[in-house]
């Protein structure tokens, strides 16, 4: 197996998984708010803090207010931690490889980062926020579910499985870090 297929297959599992547990905190810290009783309100800097990305947000925003605070993580271009830049980047990876990956794969992931782009605003509003984060959500784990019914079980489906994995062992310092170290 080339290094370059390796890499991409690593951080294809790494990215998607990223992408969800992003999707994963903000459905639940805004449900962990609806619940909370009045008068206690720790807001959305605290998601911010998880993901210790405070320096990154601070450089652009200045206000932890939910909008920002929400678009930040879910898509904005210019943040590195953003899951619409988690879901291109695992895009970007998964084309590299397309001749290893199955075409359905890039077929779903092609489509999840469209929806999330195309969509966005839903994410970013009240209204629309749960039903737009739990289809990435969804498409997601479709498509761990895809991978592992559909790839061959070799060293390349071992990188995937490896990628995702670390992801999931390091959150939130792996999601907070938004750098790509490179083995």
């Amino acid at each position: 197996m080339l290094s370059r297929v390796a890499e991409s297959l690593y951080w294809l599992g790494r990215y998607a998984e990223r992408a969800e547990n992003t999707a994963r905190i903000v459905i639940v810290n805004a449900n962990m708010l609806l619940d909370l009783p009045r008068g206690i309100s720790p807001g959305w800097e605290p998601l911010i803090a998880t993901f210790s990305v405070a320096e990154a947000f601070e450089s652009q925003l200045s206000n932890y207010d939910e909008r920002n605070v929400v678009r930040f993580l879910l898509s904005d271009s210019d943040s590195p931690c953003s899951m619409l830049v988690m879901l291109r980047s695992a895009r970007e990876n998964t084309r590299a490889m397309r001749d290893i990956a199955p075409r359905e794969a890039w077929e779903l992931l092609n489509e999840l980062y469209h929806h999330a782009r195309d969509h966005a605003q839903q994410g970013i509003s009240k209204r629309g926020r749960h039903e737009y984060l739990q289809h990435i959500v969804r498409s997601v784990q479709t498509l761990s579910g895809l991978l592992l019914g559909t790839m061959n079980h070799d060293d390349g489906y071992n990188f995937l499985t490896i990628g995702r994995l670390l992801e999931r062992a390091e959150l939130p310092r792996a999601s907070s870090m938004c750098v790509r170290i490179l083995f």
